[in-house]
């Protein structure tokens, strides 16, 4: 998306880039599915961007406070594990100010093996937790949607954060294959594409931040620049 004319500073240029990787392509190319058949949810633009500003900023937050300070070490890399629980810390956070990937609202998918697997042949679940469970989902080709608002005792729920990991582990995924922004550069590690997006998204979370309280903002970036 030009709009007939080129992003006038390098702020714009990487802003334009961002949201066409993590949006605008989709929508442009109608994209709702891998060469898996995963079908995603339509994730809003500003979700998407408020996650990947978040991981910017831990990324970029981690990385600095290393002991090397050489600029290519700013470009960390992070064990597919710990950035799954990195993005479920982010989401739980970031609740009150997410729609589309609010719990509320937000559903995950898994295959119907591991729905299986992991939760209706589990012995640590009861035959009411487990119809519950059916209850919140819907199957379709061989994959399972459970939609997390409909789970009773929320956050609480041990089988409600297990879906918390599912649905952490889909954006992954979708961040992966759809946006370009994230690869990985060996099996089960998890780094930023190019450092100049993770500096991006890191800026832009704390510029957020500072505008959320224009009264303490020069206490803020002092304290986080």
């Amino acid at each position: 998306e030009t709009r007939g004319e080129l992003p006038y500073t390098r702020v714009e240029a990487y802003e334009e880039m961002v949201k066409t990787y993590v949006h605008i392509m989709d929508q442009t190319r109608q994209l709702n599915q891998l060469t898996t058949g995963i079908h995603y949810p339509r994730w809003s633009m500003d979700d998407k961007m408020r996650l990947l500003e978040e991981m910017g900023y831990y990324f970029h937050d981690s990385a600095s406070h290393r002991k090397d300070k050489h600029e290519t070490s700013l470009q960390i890399i992070y064990p597919r594990s710990e950035v799954i629980n990195i993005l479920t810390k982010i989401l739980n956070e970031q609740q009150t100010n997410l729609v589309t990937l609010n719990y509320e609202q937000a559903e995950c998918s898994l295959s119907e093996k591991q729905f299986q697997h992991d939760f209706i042949q589990s012995k640590k679940l009861s035959t009411q937790e487990k119809e519950q469970l059916k209850s919140a989902s819907t199957f379709q080709d061989g994959r399972v949607s459970v939609r997390l608002g409909q789970l009773k005792s929320g956050q609480d729920n041990p089988i409600f954060k297990q879906l918390c990991t599912v649905l952490a582990n889909n954006i992954m995924d979708y961040l992966l294959a759809r946006t370009g922004l994230l690869w990985e550069p060996s099996e089960n590690e998890i780094q930023f594409s190019h450092l100049s997006f993770q500096e991006f998204l890191s800026a832009q979370r704390i510029y957020r931040y500072a505008l959320s309280d224009p009264f303490e903002m020069e206490d803020y970036l002092r304290k986080y620049l």
